[in-house]
């Protein structure tokens, strides 16, 4: 048995077929067409595998995205297709892939690492934590709204430079490229739907299921609330059974919209984050606060414990765990406690960083 290693790009079809073997038995389509910005050959160096006599036997990817957020500018490690073959689990295999995919990411100056998993257990002794938060919104039935002028389609012959106007528009966004988008169309089972002005103006735009993945989730979406309310009318009367549409918490005009049009919103966690760069992060969160004029912040580590507060009066944070929710959601209510309410006003005005991905970008 050998490695972990990164593989290399003339045996990125190999590793697609072990991919589809283990992850899309009888499926009419190839992992590589899921997921057609992580499993190329310019992303061959973040494909990392375990093999036997030249057969791969388990198999971790990382893709890397750059967030724009309105308080910093991330460079995140996305893991995932992390598969063992079945006679060979157990034995470790994956912890050894994710330790590399890990060490890697942080060579590679990523701020975070995040994944998407329901083993929370196992990730959670690598160093990962629940954090940051998503908002999920089940649709089960037709919306109230009021009268549009809208022009509703459905598919995806669009043009990528279009989508990509509307998707620039939010607030936090990874880093994509026309041909990203262009690649993001082609996905098996994606359904795209559009607004569009009586001039021919694209005013939004929702997308449903990737692949094998998200079916009945509206997992990317762009346009203004009085827009897209409309659209997703449109939507649910072209899709049978019910729909959910996952959202950052951050998107505070479209959660009170639904809340209004009586939408139960659910909120959990955004996924599994570990963080690789503490000082840096920890720079930026400094960074954002001067921005907002907090000069008397102090976050700052010593001795293995971190240090947060305003002025003199500072609290400990004892691990990563606790780190990694006072900087991306949800802080818990009794960290506050020890600060006086007009400091408190200061830190809750800091923390949470915004923190999302949109589905097209997970892996």
């Amino acid at each position: 048995m050998s490695g972990p290693r990164a593989i290399t790009e003339s045996e990125v079809p190999k590793l697609v077929e072990f991919l589809d073997k283990e992850l899309r038995p009888g499926k009419n389509w190839s992992v590589r067409d899921e997921y057609p910005t992580t499993f190329t050959g310019a992303n061959s160096k973040n494909l990392f595998i375990i093999e036997e006599q030249d057969r791969m036997l388990s198999h971790a990817a990382v893709r890397y995205l750059l967030l724009k957020t309105p308080q910093a500018v991330l460079k995140v490690a996305a893991i995932g297709s992390v598969v063992t073959s079945p006679e060979h689990r157990r034995q470790g295999l994956s912890q050894k892939l994710l330790s590399l995919c890990i060490e890697n990411a942080a060579l590679e100056g990523a701020d975070i690492a995040i994944l998407w998993s329901d083993l929370a257990d196992f990730y959670q002794k690598l160093g990962f934590t629940l954090g940051g938060t998503e908002v999920s919104a089940l649709i089960d039935d037709y919306l109230p709204t009021v009268e549009s002028n809208l022009i509703f389609r459905q598919g995806t012959n669009i043009s990528p430079e279009v989508l990509l106007r509307v998707y620039s528009k939010h607030s936090v966004t990874s880093v994509r490229t026309i041909e990203d988008i262009r690649r993001y169309l082609k996905i098996p089972h994606t359904r795209v739907y559009t607004g569009w002005s009586p001039s021919g103006q694209l005013e939004a735009y929702a997308v449903e299921g990737k692949g094998a993945d998200l079916a009945g989730y509206i997992h990317e979406w762009g346009g203004g609330v009085s827009k897209l309310i409309p659209l997703l009318n449109f939507v649910k009367k072209q899709h049978a059974g019910p729909l959910t549409l996952i959202s950052p918490v951050h998107s505070e005009g479209l959660l009170r919209k639904l809340t209004e049009l009586s939408i139960p919103l659910n909120y959990g966690n955004l996924g599994m984050i570990k963080i690789l760069n503490v000082s840096g992060l920890m720079q930026k969160v400094v960074r954002h606060a001067r921005s907002l004029g907090h000069g008397s912040f102090v976050f700052t580590e010593d001795q293995g414990k971190y240090l947060v507060g305003v002025g003199d009066t500072l609290g400990a944070i004892p691990n990563q765990s606790l780190l990694t929710q006072l900087i991306f959601g949800p802080v818990p209510d009794k960290f506050w406690s020890n600060f006086s309410p007009e400091k408190q006003k200061i830190l809750t005005e800091i923390f949470p960083l915004n923190l999302w991905v949109w589905g097209w970008d997970s892996i």
